[in-house]
């Protein structure tokens, strides 16, 4: 129904969508499936440049690659013949993977190659000393993460959406099958047109028996960024803080998904963990053990997106006062941390894009100190320094010149 969407048009819609979005931010977070990960490696590489996807490179035979195959049947991506689930490459499937490949190859153009181009140069300095990227509020966005972020060598992201599984191929019939892939092209069809996900149509999206929790869409994601999946596995956080394997996503206390991912062309492992988890302060405090674990994340750059505006809220104030302690770095969009809590006596400050107002459903969300920031008096050259454009659209008021983004750094 989203198809018809068009911001510039009729905002109303918008503005009911991402009601209902906000909404679903502080609901309580949805059970997990109790499907087992699959563990596996493989050494598959399939690439995606601007709009041109390539023909996989076969994976050793003696490798279980079960879990990059999945990834790759889900994202439309060809697998090698010789795998188990090479039947699932079937005329539903390929139908399924031209309609992908466009909306891909249409992705790519307008947001993969310009963001990719921004980052490697206004980002050069802050990917040479992060090791760690923090992500709260981000669902299963992978996918702008690592466009920002692609060496990084640990990603933590949290969000409401359900751990889930990935679905089991082999024991699906034809029918679920071929009920599976529009599933997955309606649960991506807004982050690939508005650059975010809607997280009350998430809810339901990834609540079916095809489709469940955020691990299919994260691998989704490793697998169209040309990422190999190595292993999947469910973790548990113990009272002190620290990580250990869970048999399974049922398991009492805090549970995550740990994904271990591998870019074939530098063979360089990563690692990103998921936590379901709702950061509202009420919750989280008493969520002892996850404060643990929060305690204990270093130093890090924080990645805020499409973020509800929650950190505005003074009961977001433990999750806030978390990021401003650990980051070294916070790469943000309006809708993240107010300027407020970051006085010029300890960040530098440098902004991207356009600030004029929230969109209409976040109006009293509007930063006069912002604004100003974004619209300082030009010095005796005539320029801003402290404010660059930004090329591509991105946030909910995701169009070009219409979008911000932030940097700031810790003195």
């Amino acid at each position: 129904m989203f198809k018809k969407l068009i911001l510039n048009k009729n905002r109303w819609w918008f503005a009911c969508l991402l009601g209902l979005m906000v909404a679903a931010c502080n609901s309580k977070p949805s059970q997990e499936n109790t499907n087992k990960p699959t563990q596996s490696a493989d050494t598959n590489t399939h690439a995606v440049i601007n709009d041109t996807v390539t023909e996989p490179t076969p994976a050793a035979e003696n490798i279980d690659s079960t879990a990059h195959w999945t990834a790759s049947i889900l994202a439309g991506l060809p697998i090698s013949e010789s795998s188990a689930l090479a039947s699932f490459q079937t005329a539903a499937w390929n139908k399924y993977r031209t309609q992908a490949d466009s909306n891909w190859a249409k992705y790519n153009r307008r947001q993969t190659t310009k963001m990719t181009k921004w980052a490697d140069i206004e980002l050069a300095n802050v990917r040479s000393q992060t090791h760690k990227v923090f992500y709260p509020f981000s669902g299963p966005d992978f996918l702008n993460v690592n466009t920002f972020f692609p060496e990084v060598d640990t990603i933590v992201m949290i969000g409401l959406e359900p751990l889930g599984a990935l679905p089991a191929l082999a024991a699906m019939s034809p029918d679920s099958a071929n009920k599976l892939y529009p599933r997955v092209e309606k649960s991506l069809y807004s982050v690939l047109s508005f650059s975010f996900f809607q997280t009350i149509s998430m809810a339901k999206d990834l609540k079916t028996q095809e489709l469940n929790g955020t691990l299919p869409l994260i691998t989704l994601f490793m697998a169209r960024r040309n990422q190999t999946v190595v292993q999947t596995r469910y973790v548990h956080i113990s009272p002190e803080g620290e990580l250990q394997e869970a048999s399974d996503s049922a398991n009492g206390g805090v549970r995550g998904t740990e994904i271990i991912y591998q870019n074939p062309n530098t063979q360089k492992k990563q690692v990103l963990y998921y936590y379901s988890v709702n950061l509202v302060d009420f919750k989280l405090k008493q969520n002892k053990t996850f404060l643990a674990y929060l305690d204990r994340l270093g130093t890090v750059t924080t990645y805020l997106k499409s973020a509800s505006y929650l950190l505005h809220k003074g009961y977001f104030s433990t999750v806030a006062n978390v990021i401003l302690n650990h980051s070294q770095f916070v790469l943000q969009d309006d809708s993240g941390m107010p300027l407020r809590h970051f006085p010029a006596s300890e960040w530098d400050g440098m902004f991207y894009g356009t600030y004029d107002k929230p969109i209409d459903m976040f109006a009293r969300h509007y930063q006069p100190d912002l604004y100003k920031a974004y619209h300082p008096a030009a010095d005796s050259t005539g320029q801003t320094p402290h404010v660059r454009k930004l090329p591509f659209g991105i946030g909910y008021d995701w169009r070009v010149n219409a979008s911000n983004l932030m940097l700031f750094t810790k003195k």
